[in-house]
């Protein structure tokens, strides 16, 4: 799947815990993380969990449970990859999420995290 899409930067991982990078640019490693929440979310909304983390959200959280048949690998992947092939990007290079079976297409914002306070 990194081969054909541009926006995986790099797979790294242990045993069944795989960390996607996801970025704007590969040789720059520009992280993306509007385009990782929306490779978070379209998946989501078909009900395969993934999640989003790293120091610029760009990194997607592969950690499937201990009873993970080939089933349901073939179905991450698929889900994953149905995500990533509709996404597109608008002229103002952000990405947009596309041929979703449940919505129109739309403008994909990054969730704000609250950064903790210091005492």
């Amino acid at each position: 799947m990194a081969k054909r899409y541009e926006r995986i930067g790099d797979v790294r991982g242990a045993g069944l815990y795989v960390g996607v990078e996801l970025v704007k640019d590969r040789k720059t490693k520009e992280p993306d993380a509007t385009a990782a929440l929306a490779v978070v979310n379209g998946p989501r909304a078909r009900r395969v969990l993934i999640s989003a983390t790293g120091a610029a959200a760009n990194t997607l959280k592969i950690r499937p449970p201990l009873v993970f048949s080939e089933a349901n690998v073939d179905r991450l992947l698929s889900e994953t990859e149905a995500v990533l092939a509709a996404l597109k990007i608008d002229v103002l290079g952000t990405p947009m999420a596309v041929d979703h079976p449940c919505r129109l297409p739309r403008r994909v914002t990054p969730v704000l995290r609250r950064q903790p306070q210091t005492a």
